[in-house]
């Protein structure tokens, strides 16, 4: 990612690779929500789209895993999973389009 240091870059390598690992094993132990969130992580990490820029997506994702790890939601939590995944998926659309806006302007 430009303009991060070599620590920041160590960092969201190792965030990469711990979504990568709960998204494995997420379904595993009942939450495959959670495993879905952490994909979403994951697919934006490597996509590189600015993650230095966007800590409120990262944020974001962290944030809905421990709420549902601490709620004990298990399952795909019907339509309230599909609205946060859909929520994800929104506020990366939207900062990866302010990132494109940037940098065409």
């Amino acid at each position: 990612a430009e303009g991060i240091s070599g620590v920041e870059a160590g960092l969201i390598q190792d965030l990469a690779r711990d979504a990568h690992d709960i998204r494995g094993q997420a379904a595993t132990f009942g939450y495959p929500l959670i495993g879905d969130v952490a994909s979403s992580l994951f697919n934006y990490i490597e996509g590189g789209d600015g993650i230095a820029e966007r800590p409120k997506i990262v944020a974001a994702h962290l944030d809905a895993m421990t709420s549902l790890a601490e709620q004990k939601r298990q399952g795909d939590c019907g339509a309230d999973g599909r609205k946060l995944l859909d929520d994800l998926t929104v506020g990366i659309a939207r900062a990866s389009r302010r990132r494109f806006d940037r940098a065409t302007s």
